[in-house]
C-alpha cells in the first residue's frame, strides 16, 4: 500500500508500507531511497494518509523478492499516477 506522511520530517513525501508492527497502529514505511527496506522507519497511521494499494508489490514483500529498486519504482508511479498532464494534482482532499 503507498502511503503519504502527513507529519513529521518526512510530510508530504510518499512511501510504500512495507510491514506492521506489534502495534496495530503503528506501519513499518519505505521509500527505497532515504529510508531503505532493511531499515524502514515506524510511523503511526494517524501520521499517513493512505493512497492505494500498489499491485504485487505485497507477493513480492512477502517472499523477500522485493528490493529497494521495486520500492523507488513503485513510489515513482503512484507519484506520477497523482499528477495529471496539467500540473493538476488528482489525488482527493
Amino acid at each position: 500500500m503507498a502511503a503519504v506522511a502527513s507529519a513529521g520530517r518526512e510530510s508530504g513525501r510518499t512511501f510504500i508500507v512495507v510491514g506492521g508492527s506489534d502495534v496495530s497502529s503503528r506501519v513499518y514505511i519505505s521509500d527505497g531511497k532515504h529510508r531503505r527496506k532493511n531499515s524502514p522507519k515506524l510511523k503511526g497511521t494517524h501520521h499517513l494518509r493512505l493512497l492505494c494499494i500498489v499491485p504485487g508489490m505485497a507477493e513480492r514483500l512477502r517472499d523477500g523478492s522485493c528490493t529497494d529498486r521495486d520500492i523507488r519504482r513503485a513510489v515513482y508511479a503512484v507519484n506520477e499516477a497523482q499528477i495529471s498532464p496539467k500540473g493538476e494534482s488528482n489525488a482527493e482532499g
